[in-house]
């Protein structure tokens, strides 16, 4: 079967027509959810008109939690939104209450279409782009994973102003690449004009961010990138233990880590919560009880 599909995805014709399918979509959403705009740009601070940053939430309220906190503490010069893209309303809920307590301008995007964690999480991109960054046009942008936080002093987009853009560099097919949807920071201005797109590009072995390849990405010469750093890190949690990505000398990444055990069993994640409030967040306390 998943030949079949590497097969289809290979083929020009399937991947020109899936990608007007998806252009669709992603227009039609785009569309949606603007009464929420107003209020959330009056919420900003006004240091936001300089550098701001975007987390896409998604059904992970005590990451959210971890992050908020993190970044607080380690990243006081660069004012942090959350954007929820989640599909479970309880967990809308908690991660609004969570933005409540720690002072985070929060807005809910409307329902996702997609059902592909890749699509749903370019189109959000998108959408964040479109109806904020092209209304309120900060000096720089840019994007972190809900789960990709700071463990010591960082500014992540300090160097925006001798760069176009920075992050974590993904190398795609022949001379294509992209930055990371989830470590990646832009100089607004040179992007107003151009046709930004956050989706992958399947075509060109490029995930989430990579329709910025075609329309950003290839213009740019080596003097206007800066890739970050990209490291390991292990938590040990029990008697087991995890690797996570660790970035620009300052930031773990969660998600897409080489694991021991699985995250997903409810013990294991409620241990590695209670070793980072423990290990890196002492001085404070979660909003949220532990997962």
């Amino acid at each position: 079967m998943s030949s079949i599909v590497h097969g289809l995805n290979a083929n020009r014709a399937v991947r020109g027509l899936k990608n007007l399918r998806n252009a669709f979509v992603d227009n039609r959403f785009r569309s949606k959810g603007h009464e929420a705009i107003a209020p959330f740009l009056a919420a900003l601070p006004d240091r936001s008109q300089e550098r701001i940053c975007f987390a896409i939430a998604f059904n992970s309220p005590w990451v959210i939690d971890i992050l908020g906190a993190a970044w607080a503490r380690q990243c006081p010069h660069t004012p942090l939104a959350i954007i929820d893209n989640s599909s479970s309303s309880m967990a809308r809920g908690d991660i609004e209450h969570v933005c409540f307590w720690r002072g985070l301008p929060y807005l809910a995007l409307p329902a996702n279409p997609e059902w592909s964690p890749n699509r749903s999480h370019g189109i959000a991109m998108n959408w964040v782009y479109y109806n904020i960054v092209r209304r309120f046009v900060p000096l720089s942008f840019g994007f972190v994973d809900h789960d990709c936080f700071p463990l010591r002093p960082a500014d992540p987009m300090s160097a925006m102003a001798d760069k176009w853009v920075r992050g974590r560099r993904q190398a795609g097919r022949g001379d294509a690449w992209s930055l990371w949807a989830g470590f990646c920071f832009f100089r607004t201005e040179p992007t107003l004009n151009l046709a930004i797109d956050f989706k992958h590009r399947i075509e060109h072995g490029l995930d989430t961010g990579g329709g910025n390849w075609g329309a950003f990405y290839r213009t740019l010469s080596a003097r206007e990138v800066e890739a970050v750093s990209v490291g390991q890190i292990d938590f040990p949690v029990g008697n087991h233990s995890a690797t996570h990505r660790y970035l620009d000398n300052s930031f773990v990444h969660l998600g897409g880590a080489s694991y021991r055990y699985s995250a997903e069993k409810a013990e294991l994640r409620s241990r590695l919560a209670a070793y980072i409030w423990r290990q890196h967040l002492a001085e404070d306390q979660p909003v949220l009880a532990l997962p």
